[in-house]
């Protein structure tokens, strides 16, 4: 499980949408568009997955948990689109005070997760101002990029 999660909300994409989609699925799926069954989630798709570490949680464990959720969440993607995922999803790794931005992109036979930048520390103020102003940048991909991908590629199939 993941801790946090950005989704394609009902202001964008309309939960009669996903029932169509889940219910017309090649293959039976438990009536949630994610790997998860927790309610909130069930009919709004995750854009973005937020994993936190606190400084006893150790920032290898998220590094670990994260490819787990993914390839789940790329497993279940790949079962409505039957395909590989051809969008590259966004993730944010928090682990203490650090902040970092990572890419992952579904290759067919791997997941590939690519670091990209620590945006910010929660240390000082400063920090803090620079992940606020990182985090409105990355909200804004779900509503353009993925929401387009989204209804093209997993809601109305080829």
């Amino acid at each position: 499980m993941i801790d946090y999660a950005i989704t394609l909300g009902p202001s964008l994409l309309s939960k009669n949408e996903v029932l169509t989609r889940l219910a017309a699925s090649p293959r039976p799926l438990h009536r949630t568009i994610n790997p998860s069954d927790y309610s909130p989630l069930c009919y709004n798709p995750i854009a973005i997955n937020i994993e936190t570490k606190s400084p006893n949680g150790g920032k290898g464990y998220g590094e670990v948990q994260l490819p787990i959720w993914l390839m789940a969440y790329f497993n279940r993607l790949r079962t409505l689109t039957q395909n590989p995922v051809s969008t590259t999803l966004p993730l944010i790794l928090v682990s203490d005070e650090h902040w970092k931005l990572m890419f992952t992109s579904d290759l067919e036979g791997e997941i590939q997760i690519i670091d990209a930048v620590d945006f910010g520390t929660a240390a000082d103020i400063i920090g803090c101002y620079t992940i606020l102003k990182a985090l409105k940048l990355v909200i804004r991909w779900p509503e353009g990029t993925f929401l387009e991908w989204f209804s093209k590629r997993v809601l109305m199939p080829e």
